[in-house]
């Protein structure tokens, strides 16, 4: 099924019906089960949204749950940190369940993987794996997401919760990602983006383009993507 599309003249727009689009998948999510679980984006395009979330979220936040969506191998405190983000925005709205410090990423990993294993023991499972409620996700230029990154061989990674990601991106940094198997399997999947030439490269991944469709931003399969077109 295609995603449903959303175009926004500016990120603050995005961030006033991101934040209403919030509320009703967190509604929905505290109606069946009693509390919401939710993987975030790193970067500056969500910034808005989740300055948004933390001001007008009426959701009970002891049992709404945020989870990084991946993780900066740098100390916490430091303004490349995603945790830094999280905590000066999207935080006051829920529990922060931060990934681990540390520089390497295979130890790292290894924590955040049996961490989380032990959060999600008793929650839903679906194909083998626990069940986000929302996956909120960015997406690189070259249609990467969280720090999954075109070429990279997963195999290795099959039904893990977390991959180690060597010194990659920017900055170039050791990190730690939620797997594409653990993304893939929430129920819903955001892309949110902003600018000309990150909005083209969705158009090309809508309209079929088969060197698009292999992309890590298309493999997530995403259920809505959110442009912000300025």
């Amino acid at each position: 099924m295609a995603p449903v599309r959303y175009d926004f003249k500016d990120l603050e727009e995005l961030a006033t019906v991101g934040a209403k689009l919030f509320l009703g998948a967190g509604s929905r999510a505290f109606m069946e089960k009693g509390e919401f679980t939710v993987a975030l984006a790193g970067g500056k395009t969500p910034r808005a949204l989740y300055e948004k979330i933390a001001a007008t979220s009426t959701l009970p936040k002891e049992t709404l749950y945020l989870i990084p969506g991946d993780e900066r191998g740098v100390p916490v405190g430091d303004v490349a940190r995603n945790q830094t983000l999280f905590e000066q925005t999207i935080s006051k709205a829920g529990r922060f369940l931060s990934a681990p410090e540390g520089l390497n990423p295979k130890e790292v990993s290894k924590k955040w993987s049996a961490e989380l294993g032990i959060f999600f023991t008793n929650r839903p499972q679906k194909n083998g794996m626990p069940v986000l409620d929302l996956a909120i996700l960015g997406m690189g230029e070259d249609g990467h997401t969280a720090s999954i990154f075109p070429g990279m061989v997963l195999r290795d990674y099959d039904k893990q919760l977390t991959y180690p990601v060597d010194q990659i991106g920017e900055p170039p940094v050791p990190r730690v990602t939620l797997s594409m198997q653990f993304l893939r399997n929430a129920k819903e999947r955001w892309v949110i983006v902003a600018g000309e030439r990150k909005r083209r490269l969705i158009d090309k991944i809508l309209s079929g383009d088969r060197f698009a469709d292999n992309l890590p931003v298309a493999v997530v399969n995403p259920t809505a993507i959110l442009i912000a077109n300025q």
